[in-house]
């Protein structure tokens, strides 16, 4: 994760890249990976969803934030 507006996956014994997704318009802030779903936030606003397992680069879902008035 990180200022590119990526999300990356390394083999810890490696250092290899064995994934990489994008879809962010700005810095990537927060990832969480739960049963082969990737979720990553970011500072655009958004919160976007990947399948590790599908070769797809782009996300499955995306969410974004909705301004509170009031």
């Amino acid at each position: 994760m990180g200022g590119d507006k990526h999300v990356f996956m390394w083999d810890v014994g490696t250092g290899k890249v064995i994934g990489k997704w994008q879809g962010h318009d700005a810095r990537v802030n927060t990832v969480a990976y739960y049963n082969n779903v990737i979720v990553s936030g970011s500072y655009d606003g958004t919160v976007r969803c990947w399948d590790e397992r599908s070769s797809n680069i782009k996300p499955i879902e995306t969410m974004k934030q909705v301004p509170i008035y009031g």
